[in-house]
Order: C-alpha cells, then structure tokens, then sequence
C-alpha cells in the first residue's frame, strides 16, 4: 500500500499448480482418485512506479489435496476432473516502513499465506501410435487466500483475495511401459476478476474496509514428471503478475509478481 506511516507491505496469492497432469494416468479406470502433497519455493514481489522492487517475499508453502476424474465414454477418452488443494505457510518478508515525512528505511518480518483451490474441467485424450498421447482441458477454478503481513503482529494487517478463473490446458505423455508414463503440461489460467479486501483499522493506518482490484493476467503454469505404478512426482514452475489496481481513498494495489518452483507428489487409485 503506497501511503506514510504505513509498513509498506502489500498482496498475493496462489493458485497454486493444478492437479496432476491430465494424461499422467495409464490405469484408465472409470473413477480415479489422487490425493497429493506439495511443497514450494514461493516468491511475491511488488515494484514501484518506476518499476523498481520495493518488497520481496520468499520462503517456503506447503499444499496438500486431492484431484478425481472420470470417464464419461467406454472408450474412456472423454473425461471430467475436480480438484481442490489448500496451502499454508510462513515466509520471509524484506521491504521498507515509511515515517511521517515520507523516508522510508528497510524493514523485515514474516508474512502469513493461507488459502485454497478448486478446480473443474473437462477434456478429450487423443491417442497416437508408439504411446504417445495428448489431452486438451478447459474449466473453471475459484481461488481464495490471506495474506497476514507481519504475520499477525501489531504492525501488519491482512489481505483477502478472490479470484475466480477460466483455464485451459495442454498435457502429452508418452507410456515407457503399461504402467509408467513420463508427461508434461502447460496451463493457462485467466482471472475473470481480482478482488482484495484490506482493513488497516488496527494499525491506526487506515480504514477498515478498502477494496482493490489489481489487473488481470493470465498465469502461466508448466510441469513434467513421471508416473510409476499409480506413484507421481510432478515438477511445475507457476508464474503470475497482477497489475497495479486503481486507488481507493488514497491506497492502492501496486504491480505485483509472483512465481512458486516446486514438486507435487501423488497416488493414484482406481475407484471403478
């Protein structure tokens, strides 16, 4: 938030990675169930109006969820997906607090993130020769997150985000044997809109009810992995930037980047 006497603290969040890839399935079961667990190397940045880093977050996040999908035809080709994941963790916060003459001096502290995920989508694997495949997806997500900066000190406040989402994807694997495939999967996830909800009353800062709405763009998400006898392990890189929001009494939303590098590991069950 751009404004004196104020920790120049300010937003994120995650959506974190979809679930597992959607053509790293071999057992081509009707119903198939993926719990999972990931940790990450989450980033948040925020830049001034001259594009300079003015904060920098960094630390470690921790997700764990479950993915279902089904195949609606015998051929098993057509299919539909859910997923939801929820994420917490603590991480390095390095910025600047502002005095009352506007001079800022270097600040560090920790922030606070929690939040979820869902997901649900529909798509068609195409099945070529020598075992490669290739699956498109669409769907829609919602996500939703709280940022706690100074992670609930007296210096911080709280952040709470609302992104619905549209999505669409692009996954290929290639089966080694029946029962192990290695993959990949691009995603592109499209905000149909940003809202923020920040209260500042008790830092004495500010008011209690801001709203924000930072910029949509697309957030790109890539991975590969390998899936061994139902076992997965999927390296992904998430990379977003919400643009600046217009103000709200004097505050506002500054640009903002993110990215998480991590790894999601699974189990897949046959169901039906």
């Amino acid at each position: 938030m751009d404004t004196k006497s104020l920790l120049a603290f300010t937003l994120i969040a995650c959506s974190l990675p979809t679930s597992p890839s959607s053509v790293a399935q071999t057992l081509r079961s009707r119903l198939e169930i993926t719990p999972f667990v990931a940790p990450l190397s989450y980033s948040w940045k925020e830049f001034d109006d001259n594009g300079m880093e003015a904060i920098h977050e960094s630390g470690l996040v921790v997700s764990g969820g479950a993915s279902a999908r089904y195949r609606f035809t015998e051929e098993r080709r057509w299919y539909g997906s859910i997923s939801g994941e929820y994420y917490n963790g603590t991480v390095d916060y390095n910025g600047f607090v502002f005095d009352q003459q506007g001079n800022r001096t270097p600040y560090s502290t920790k922030t606070g993130y929690s939040g979820f995920e869902l997901t649900a989508t529909t798509g068609y694997e195409v099945a070529f020769a020598d075992g490669f495949s290739f699956a498109p997806s669409a769907g829609f997500g919602l996500e939703k997150w709280k940022r706690s900066l100074d992670n609930g000190g007296p210096s911080g406040y709280d952040e709470l985000y609302t992104v619905p989402l549209a999505q669409i994807a692009f996954g290929a694997s290639y089966r080694i044997e029946q029962r192990i495939e290695i993959f990949s999967n691009l995603s592109l996830k499209i905000p149909l809109l940003i809202t923020e909800s920040v209260d500042l009353s008790r830092t004495g800062a500010g008011p209690s009810n801001l709203k924000f709405t930072p910029g949509s763009n697309p957030r790109y998400f890539v991975s590969a992995g390998t899936w061994i006898y139902g076992a997965s392990a999927e390296f992904f890189y998430d990379s977003w930037t919400l643009s600046k929001s217009p103000e709200d009494r004097g505050f506002l939303q500054p640009q903002s980047s993110r990215t998480h590098l991590g790894v999601r590991l699974g189990y897949t069950f046959a169901v039906l």
